[in-house]
């Protein structure tokens, strides 16, 4: 008995620690350090910042029940409608909080309290005991205000919303104390079929409610007779909320905690993938990918080839598989082909300015994206070939796509035979300028020959001005073309041949 009092002394005194450290990392985000501002300053601090967190709540609970007034007042049938829907909507919320207690574990332990609860002869009322403490006092932090503003709803006065208040706090340990109940009872169960049949209560409840059986609708007609200044049944209330906690405490040790530990276990690891959904996106649509491709059946043969042509089958096979890869070069078509539109159509105005600004949204990327998979180092050291190679060979095939889409549209434009020969070349220029700025944006520091600051935005920037110039501002279709390969030939020497 003294080592079982013991070891329920240190599970508190574990979580305590706990509670405490989150207290820190609170205060840590308004500025408050708790090992280093322990002096008097620092203490003063820390009051301030209390009040100051005290007065806003104060404040904007006074502005919420002001607003629940008005509205009130200015339109009584939210009384009459408060008054019929208060108990309905709390027997809702009793079987929502069961819904939830069944769906997963109540308990819930971290990777750090699995390895060290888990492997501990530790006392399974307890854990479960200390761990309904916050869960409950969570809940409250919502049916408390909520029960006041329900109050203020149903009487049109302010008078009585401090004893609903008081009168949700045993209401809700009551519902909460149940819906732990049963879901502890469930975490002792390994059969699937045993589980399934703790669901009944919930469902019952909710038949109950909607043929308004008296016993589920009583502990919501007490709150709306104290909402609304009625008799209060105090011995309802204590008995509801007596019931629930003895119910808890007979079923707080029923539990597996081999089972708690799984299911918590496998909840870390998805609230790691949504937080990497939220902090990596693209990560996480790599993953995403590569689950969907896992799933899928082989198709064909990869083609047997090396060298230049093995790269080539690689990127189409990327296209293949991944249709994004195949939306992206089609939309650097869009890009580059609307901007050869300017330059072989008569425009007006400043067009070019919106095509600089989509260039900018909506960057040519995908002429060097298959260099940006080849230039990492663990691939990059089985392509025996300077970076400037690999990087044409890369954009072979996004280029031909482009080019072929460019072709096409040149054949249906308005545009003299005699000036399709020019504005094709134009494009392969603009495709040029655009292969050798992405490929110097994915390239590493130790392949750029050139010390210039961001290098790739510098020669973006040369290729595009030119373009503009001769290409839509003189409408020098054929200078615009020899121009630009000659900055692109140029701009190639900006990647160290070996």
């Amino acid at each position: 008995m003294a080592r079982t009092s013991s070891t329920s002394a240190a599970v508190v005194a574990f979580h305590l620690r706990r509670w405490d450290h989150a207290v820190g990392r609170w205060l840590f985000s308004l500025g408050f350090l708790p090992d280093r501002d322990a002096s008097t300053l620092g203490r003063i601090y820390a009051y301030y910042t209390f009040l100051l967190g005290a007065f806003w709540l104060l404040a904007s609970w006074g502005g919420v029940l002001t607003l629940t007034l008005q509205a009130s007042r200015s339109a009584p049938q939210l009384q009459a409608a408060m008054r019929t829907a208060l108990p309905t909507l709390f027997g809702l919320s009793a079987m929502g909080l069961a819904v939830l207690a069944l769906a997963r574990s109540p308990i819930t332990l971290s990777a750090e309290d699995a390895s060290y609860l888990a492997p501990c002869p530790v006392p399974r009322r307890s854990l479960a005991l200390v761990r309904f403490v916050p869960s409950w006092l969570g809940a409250l932090g919502f049916i408390v205000p909520l029960a006041g503003v329900a109050s203020v709803l149903a009487s049109g006065t302010p008078a009585h919303y401090l004893a609903a208040m008081a009168a949700s706090v045993p209401l809700a340990l009551g519902a909460q104390a149940f819906a732990w109940a049963i879901g502890l009872r469930r975490m002792g169960f390994a059969s699937r079929a045993r589980r399934m049949a703790l669901w009944a209560p919930p469902f019952l409840l909710l038949a109950a409610i909607a043929f308004r059986v008296p016993f589920a609708l009583a502990p919501g007609r007490w709150l709306t007779a104290v909402a609304i200044g009625g008799r209060v049944a105090t011995g309802g209330l204590l008995a509801f909320a007596a019931g629930g906690v003895a119910l808890l405490i007979a079923f707080a040790s029923s539990y597996d905690l081999t089972l708690v530990t799984d299911e918590s276990l496998r909840r870390s690891f998805l609230r790691s993938i949504a937080a990497g959904r939220r902090y990596s996106p693209a990560g996480a649509a790599q993953q995403k990918k590569a689950a969907a491709l896992s799933r899928r059946r082989a198709r064909f043969r990869l083609p047997s080839s090396s060298g230049t042509a093995l790269l080539l089958a690689r990127a189409a096979i990327v296209r293949l598989r991944y249709p994004a890869s195949l939306w992206g070069t089609l939309r650097t078509a869009v890009v580059l082909i609307g901007g050869l539109d300017l330059a072989v159509l008569p425009t007006r105005g400043n067009a070019w300015l919106a095509w600089v600004l989509i260039v900018m949204l909506f960057p040519p990327s995908a002429l060097a994206e298959d260099y940006a998979a080849d230039a990492r180092p663990f691939l990059r050291q089985f392509l025996p070939m300077s970076a400037l190679r690999l990087a044409a060979v890369d954009a072979l095939l996004p280029a031909a796509i482009v080019a072929a889409a460019g072709l096409v549209e040149l054949l249906f434009i308005p545009l003299p035979a005699a000036g399709v020969l020019p504005a094709f070349l134009l494009l392969m220029a603009l495709i040029a300028v655009s292969t050798v700025s992405q490929a110097l944006r994915e390239a590493g520091p130790d392949v750029v020959a050139s010390r210039l600051p961001a290098p790739d935005l510098l020669s973006a920037a040369v290729g595009y001005g030119l373009f503009i110039w001769l290409g839509v501002a003189e409408h020098a279709v054929m200078a615009a073309a020899v121009v630009l390969l000659i900055a692109a030939a140029a701009m190639t020497s900006l990647l160290r041949p070996d």
